[in-house]
């Protein structure tokens, strides 16, 4: 009988390990775009915010949504997507108008590190719900950055927290 046996039980693990390996890349270029975020932008807390899934324009169907205040204009609402994620799974599911009211008091306290125009961190009480929200020109290198309005101390400020923003002298007075 030959050995060959051997390599045929050992490969699916092998396999399995070489993908997950790859995997880990992005995992830790998530916590350390987290990391950064919260080291610029201290802690909010937001009780209920306005939120959905779909039936707005600019968000696709199935996706989930929450709208913070603009931090230079308090009037004013952002939008912020979460997009396609595994983590944005357990959000959806407590977010949307067909919730339980127990799954929505999960997400009724959300705590908030970020600048709703570019890139932030949420969370809610309890362990394992970090979830980091961008807006797409934030990280994406194949979009034009964006300043969405914001003055140039916040596009220092997000510069520093990592986030792709446009120069601050191209954006004039």
């Amino acid at each position: 009988m030959s050995i060959t046996w051997t390599l045929w039980l050992f490969f699916v693990p092998m396999a399995y390990t070489f993908y997950r390996t790859f995997l880990q890349w992005a995992y830790w270029r998530g916590a350390f775009r987290t990391r950064l975020l919260l080291r610029q932008y201290p802690w909010q807390m937001y009780e209920a915010p306005e939120s959905g899934i779909g039936n707005i324009p600019g968000v696709r169907n199935g996706y989930a949504w929450l709208k913070f205040p603009n931090p230079e204009m308090s009037d004013q609402q952002v939008t912020m997507v979460m997009h396609s994620h595994v983590r944005s799974v357990w959000w959806g599911g407590r977010l949307g108008k067909r919730a339980k009211a127990e799954r929505k008091a999960q997400v009724r306290e959300i705590w908030f590190a970020g600048d709703p125009r570019f890139a932030a961190v949420l969370a809610v009480p309890g362990p394992r719900r970090l979830y980091v929200i961008h807006q797409r020109p934030s990280y994406n290198p194949g979009l034009p950055a964006d300043a969405h309005g914001a003055g140039p101390q916040a596009l220092e400020l997000a510069r520093r927290a990592g986030i792709r923003v446009p120069d601050v002298s191209s954006i004039g007075p």
